[in-house]
């Protein structure tokens, strides 16, 4: 037999009950209502709330999460405007902070030397460790997982980071028009 939502304060309004016979519970969900950018077409797609099993409601993670979420974006969303509406600059005291990518760069350095991580030897490195991590990091945001996808993710960033910095060295000596045979000897694929 479904509960009644009513004797549940904290379930939202409009929320609907499925039964889940197989984790024996009552599954609290909505119906959000959006339309397709692509079609136009409007479809419902079910946002689960939460769930009653042995008469105690719990809150869904990911409902607390993306609650939480949509609070914090309208409050940076307020913070960046004036009360006329308009957007604030930053301050003069901002531009002496070092910008968040030095930090972020700064904390993972910090924890790789804190470690003994990089049991490389020193006179071998090519590479240093800091890039590496970050990017495996890049690589993995950008869905590459596998040791050998981050491997060639880093080794095609970095080629084409050597081509870049090689052009630029040549654009700035008049030669504009290099092969990019040449480039291929300059800037070999580099090996993790």
């Amino acid at each position: 037999m479904k509960p009644d939502l009513s004797a549940y304060p904290e379930i939202p309004p409009g929320c609907l009950v499925n039964e889940n016979k197989i984790f024996n519970l009552f599954q609290i969900y909505k119906n959000v209502k959006t339309v397709d950018p692509e079609t136009g077409k409007t479809k419902y797609i079910r946002e689960t709330v939460g769930s009653i099993k042995n008469g105690v409601f719990t809150f869904s993670k990911t409902y607390l999460l993306k609650k939480e979420n949509i609070e914090l974006a309208s409050k940076l969303h307020a913070e960046g405007k004036s009360e006329d509406g308009k957007s604030v600059s930053s301050s003069s005291s901002d531009k002496n902070e070092p910008n968040s990518e030095k930090q972020i760069c700064n904390k993972i350095d910090e924890a790789l030397k804190k470690t003994s991580f990089d049991q490389r030897d020193s006179s071998k490195i090519e590479i240093p460790m800091l890039t590496i991590v970050l990017g495996s990091i890049i690589s993995a945001l950008s869905g590459d997982t596998g040791c050998t996808e981050i491997s060639e993710a880093i080794n095609g960033r970095l080629k084409k980071c050597q081509r870049l910095l090689i052009l630029s060295f040549f654009c700035s000596l008049g030669l504009s028009h290099i092969s990019s045979n040449l480039l291929a000897d300059f800037a070999p694929p580099l090996h993790l």
